[in-house]
C-alpha cells in the first residue's frame, strides 16, 4: 500500500510506502510504523527539511532554453508517452504534473502489481487551480499566498520561513499550479487507463466524486 504525502496522517501505520516531492511539505512522526519513504526531488529545487528518505529519486526538468509553451507541451499529461518513463527505462521521474503519474503508478508497475486502486484521486473540478485532496479545503487561497511570499522574499528567507513550519508541524513549500494542470491531468487519464490494460494492469478508483475517466471502474470499498 502506498501513501501520497498528507493522506499517511489519516492512515497512519497501514502503508509500505510513503511518497513525498517538494510541493506541500510536513513533518511527518510515524508513530506506528515506519513506511519505506520515497522522494522525488528536483537536483535544485525546494528544500525538504527533516529526517533523510530512504529513497531519493530524481525528478527531471524540462531544458531551460525551451520556452515556456514548449516546456508546458513536454509534460506527461499532454505527451502522453507513458511507456517511456518506466523504471526499467530511467530512473528519472517526468514533470507529470501529479506524483502519482510520476511516481505512484510507475512503482506499482515496477513492484509487479496487476490491479491498482486509489483512493482519493478526486480533481472533482476542472476550473480550479489547484489540487483538491479529501482532507483540505479551498487549496488554491493557500497556494496563492504561498507564491506570492516567494515572490517577495529572497531564497535563503524562504527557506527559513519553510525550516520554521516544518518543526512547527505546518504544511510548507506550497507550490503553483498551471492554470491547466487539473483539465490536463483528467484527459491524460483515459489513455493512462488503457496504457495500463495493455500492461495487464488494471486501474480502479474509490471515489463519488472524481471527474478522471468515465473508462476507469468506480469502486467501493
Amino acid at each position: 500500500m502506498f501513501t501520497v504525502k498528507q493522506a499517511e496522517n489519516h492512515v497512519p501505520g497501514v502503508a509500505d510506502f510513503h511518497l513525498l516531492n517538494t510541493c506541500n511539505s510536513q513533518k511527518y512522526l510515524y508513530p506506528q510504523r515506519r513506511p519505506i519513504t520515497v522522494l522525488e526531488r528536483p537536483i535544485r529545487g525546494l528544500r525538504v527539511f527533516g529526517p533523510r528518505p530512504d529513497l531519493v529519486i530524481p525528478i527531471t526538468k524540462v531544458s531551460p532554453h525551451m520556452d515556456r509553451q514548449a516546456q508546458l507541451n513536454a509534460r506527461l499529461v499532454v505527451t502522453k508517452d507513458f511507456d517511456a518513463w518506466t523504471f526499467q527505462r530511467s530512473i528519472l521521474r517526468p514533470w507529470g504534473p501529479s506524483i502519482l503519474l510520476e511516481l505512484g503508478i510507475y512503482l506499482a508497475l515496477h513492484l509487479g502489481v496487476g490491479r491498482i486502486v486509489v483512493v482519493g484521486w478526486d480533481l472533482d473540478d476542472p476550473a480550479r487551480t489547484a489540487y483538491t485532496h479529501f482532507y483540505e479545503e479551498r487549496p488554491e487561497r493557500w497556494a496563492a499566498w504561498h507564491k506570492r511570499v516567494r515572490e517577495l522574499l529572497p531564497m535563503r528567507a524562504f527557506g527559513f520561513v519553510g525550516w520554521i513550519r516544518h518543526h512547527l508541524g505546518m504544511v510548507y513549500n506550497k507550490c503553483y499550479v498551471e492554470p491547466d494542470e487539473t483539465r490536463r491531468v483528467i484527459e491524460a487519464s483515459g489513455p493512462l487507463y488503457q496504457w495500463l490494460a495493455n500492461q495487464g494492469v488494471s486501474l480502479e478508483l474509490a471515489s463519488e466524486r472524481s471527474h478522471l475517466d468515465p473508462r476507469i471502474p468506480r469502486i467501493r470499498l
